[in-house]
């Protein structure tokens, strides 16, 4: 079975949009090899445990962010209120393993030049650090069960109807093929984002980063 260890951890530095100063989730999750066709281990850990950390991510500060402001991921990792980033995901694969990092403005969002940011303290009381984390790691665990017991596409349902709805104008940049514009199709079964290029062409992108095109 899929081992998970959670732990909760200061920033050092900003990192993508995230503040010097709140929390950081890391989560290791091996996944035995043998569970997996050779060529699909990599995508379907990455992409699964991305799916599952967002869709987590979204439950937890969902509960605390209060109305008319609006939780939303945004594909591959970050979580957005008012079009504003709040929270992100890293992933990266290391041996039989998955380490997942999630970085969350609590008290404070960094000024940065090139993208809005928010703090979950211009809600109210800023969280504290140990308790959302445990919040967070809950959350994690039983989200990676649900996966377990039932796969992984009632996890992506939600992450679809958490998400910016299909039919959203987006960019994505391609290796070797340059800037590609349509509109957000939801996700495939693995947890890829579908583009739909004006041509009526269907991509799926794996790896990258959409922007509201």
């Amino acid at each position: 079975m899929d081992q998970c260890v959670c732990s909760a951890i200061p920033w050092a530095s900003v990192v993508h949009g995230l503040t010097p100063s709140p929390d950081a989730m890391a989560s290791a999750c091996p996944v035995p090899n043998n569970q997996l066709p050779a060529r699909t281990i990599t995508r379907v850990r990455i992409l699964g445990r991305k799916t599952i950390g967002c869709g987590a991510l979204h439950e937890v500060v969902g509960e605390l962010v209060p109305p008319p402001a609006k939780v939303q991921l945004k594909w591959p990792n970050d979580l957005m209120v008012g079009g504003a980033k709040m929270a992100g995901i890293l992933l990266e694969g290391t041996g039989d393993a998955v380490v997942l990092g999630i970085g969350v403005n609590l008290a404070q969002a960094p000024e940065l030049p090139d993208r809005e940011t928010i703090a979950m303290a211009q809600f109210g009381p800023a969280p504290d650090r140990d308790t959302f984390a445990e919040r967070l790691a809950a959350q994690w665990k039983a989200d990676l069960e649900r996966w377990r017991t039932y796969g992984l596409a009632p996890l992506v349902n939600r992450w679809e109807a958490a998400a910016h709805p299909k039919g959203t104008r987006l960019a994505a940049e391609i290796a070797g093929e340059g800037r590609i514009a349509g509109t957000f199709d939801g996700l495939t079964e693995e947890g890829a984002a579908r583009l739909r290029l004006d041509n009526g062409e269907v991509r799926a992108i794996h790896a990258g980063e959409l922007s509201y095109a």
